[in-house]
């Protein structure tokens, strides 16, 4: 009887110390390093990078890494040690914008370009502004500028210009705001007329010949524009931030399309309807048989280096920023923000001495941080979490023939059933992870479903979730209704 006891002992003690076993996460360029147990899904970020410089990809025992193409990803920590390294690409020497003017249908229009070294490039991404921007927008504003820089590194010519509305400040359309058309005609459509005869300039200047591929990429306003542009000029492909985009593009139009939405947009004509727009018209898209690729960003912890992205904030800076924000009740115990930037704003007009790392910020450092404030809640705004998949998808769209960048299969179309359900779905068994987030952007599961195939949901409130699936590295996203 003792040495039963003794026996069952050992088996607990046994146990409990295989239980609080740790490993080593190393970090190289990167934060998020630390000791972890099996299982647990650690957030890792890539350490900042000057403007010569720009991510590429994680490197090492990248095995357990939900998405090794994305600066801040996440691990699943394995039962053994990990060291995982941030790569980045260096720019070409001297990269940078050149400012011009070129006449447009009716009037000289600002813009600015950059061309590959080598002569003429293999493609040119057109860049377009939102709602009461202007050209500058992927040249000056931070977030934005990334993407240029990762389309740099891939030598690809870049043109961002502004709307013909932008250029005179009128509201021509009488659409009550000033930004591009989207009538589908590319003689009196004027926006669509001035990108044609922008690029005959630059054909006739010898910058690009007449078989250039183009592509269009554009946030809000100017993500609308992307897919209606490139439709109509039978472009190579369109990527649209943060709209729903145009119903009859995803009715007709043949031209590849990826949609970025943000979760908590809160964008005029946007928000959770613009999502599920956005999310209807990609399944048009695939109805049709017309390539397409859907990304949602979802709200994501704050690391205490985040602020040092600006290279002018120090570290201890950021630090102090994160620091801060805890102090006074803007995160989580996981460090989630549990406020935007309007009600922290609000906060600090309401108490100012609470707040005096912030305040010590100059206009350009506070407006990257509110930035920054708003990437994590995933407001209305344009990321570059998902650059990688958005340039190759420019370059390549869905593996298509002729294309210039690297092969790589992306999405996973995955159809649940039944959908609406009350109780139960049935999945692949070739699914090995699902993710379910709720409207609020809250995730509800995170699953490894180790061969099963059936979910059981009957624990989960009635209404509308986004599933994110992920096989053989593949990812894959399908809206479930409960009931």
């Amino acid at each position: 009887m003792i040495k039963k006891y003794l026996f069952t002992l050992l088996l607990m003690l046994y146990a409990l110390m295989a239980s609080a076993q740790t490993y080593q996460l190393t970090i190289n360029n990167g934060y998020g390093a630390g000791q972890y147990a099996a299982g647990d899904t650690v957030h890792i970020w890539a350490k900042e990078w000057d403007s010569s410089n720009t991510f590429r990809r994680w490197a090492g025992q990248t095995s357990s890494i939900t998405d090794i193409r994305k600066w801040h990803s996440t691990l699943v920590m394995p039962a053994q040690n990990v060291a995982i390294t941030a790569m980045v690409d260096g720019l070409p020497a001297g990269a940078d914008f050149t400012e011009t003017q070129i006449q447009g249908r009716d009037t000289l229009k600002r813009l600015f370009y950059y061309l590959p070294p080598g002569g003429p490039p293999k493609q040119v991404i057109w860049l377009f502004h939102g709602t009461g921007g202007n050209a500058g927008l992927f040249v000056y504003n931070f977030e934005n500028r990334q993407f240029s820089n990762r389309l740099m590194a891939d030598s690809l010519a870049i043109i961002t210009m502004e709307s013909e509305e932008t250029t005179k400040n009128i509201d021509l359309d009488g659409s009550g705001t000033i930004r591009w058309t989207y009538a589908p005609d590319s003689i009196n459509n004027v926006d669509i007329a001035n990108m044609r005869a922008i690029r005959d300039t630059f054909i006739q200047r010898g910058w690009i010949l007449p078989s250039t591929p183009h592509a269009a990429a554009g946030f809000s306003a100017g993500g609308a524009f992307s897919e209606m542009v490139a439709m109509v000029l039978q472009w190579r492909a369109s990527v649209n931030h943060n709209t729903g985009g145009p119903d009859i593009c995803a009715e007709i139009s043949p031209t590849p399309n990826l949609k970025s939405n943000s979760w908590r947009d809160d964008g005029p004509e946007v928000g959770q309807q613009g999502n599920l727009d956005a999310y209807t018209n990609y399944e048009k898209y695939q109805a049709r048989g017309i390539c397409s690729e859907f990304y949602m960003l979802y709200p994501t912890p704050l690391h205490p280096e985040r602020f040092r992205k600006l290279l002018s904030i120090s570290l201890a800076t950021s630090e102090a920023l994160f620091q801060e924000l805890q102090a006074n009740n803007c995160l989580n115990a996981k460090n989630y923000l549990t406020k935007n930037s309007n009600d922290i704003i609000a906060d600090i007009v309401a108490n100012p001495l609470a707040w005096p790392v912030l305040l010590s910020l100059s206009n350009v450092q506070r407006d990257f941080v509110k930035g920054q404030i708003g990437y994590l809640w995933t407001a209305h705004a344009f990321t570059t979490e998902f650059m990688y998949y958005e340039i190759q998808f420019l370059k390549n769209p869905c593996n298509t023939a002729g294309s210039i960048g690297e092969s790589i299969d992306n999405e996973l179309f995955v159809s649940l059933y039944p959908n609406p359900a009350s109780s139960f779905v049935a999945i692949p068994n070739t699914i090995e992870r699902l993710r379910l987030f709720d409207l609020s952007g809250q995730l509800m599961l995170d699953k490894y479903t180790n061969g099963q195939n059936q979910l059981d949901i009957s624990g989960l409130a009635n209404g509308l979730y986004f599933v994110e699936m992920y096989a053989n590295g593949l990812r894959g996203v399908s809206k479930l209704v409960k009931m």
